[in-house]
């Protein structure tokens, strides 16, 4: 008899585990990437600041927009915000950033253009839609 309940309670607990949270339209791994990206583009885009360079749009926009098309929920958006935002925290308090030199060799380079495409590309692309 008892043997009979740690089964139904060790199936019950894996059909909560297995069952998708309400709300939740991300998967985590997913998630995670897009949190670490966050901080990434939000340091790349306080770093067109301190080149005083304009990118092809708004990176804060076209990254979120990229988000929402892996399907990042409303609550997902605020959180990969506060972390975008810490990543221009990160570099804004920097002593000295790139020369204006260095930042135009940066942009020119082929990373630089890749990026600044990719960029542009979430930026126009449509809400709902995979870039």
């Amino acid at each position: 008899m008892m043997l009979r309940f740690v089964a139904l309670v060790a199936t019950a607990a894996l059909v909560v585990l297995l069952t998708p949270q309400p709300g939740r339209a991300i998967d985590m791994i997913v998630f995670e990437e897009l949190k670490e990206q966050a901080v990434q583009y939000g340091m790349i885009s306080q770093r067109f600041v301190t080149c005083k360079v304009e990118p092809p749009g708004s990176i804060k926009v076209a990254f979120l927009k990229y988000a929402r098309s892996k399907g990042a929920t409303d609550k997902d958006l605020e959180i990969l915000t506060k972390l975008f935002q810490d990543g221009q925290g990160r570099v804004r308090n920097l002593k000295s950033g790139f020369s204006p030199e260095e930042c135009k060799q940066k942009l020119e380079s082929a990373k630089g253009k890749e990026l600044l495409a990719q960029i542009e590309k979430w930026y126009k692309a449509e809400p709902g839609k995979t870039p």
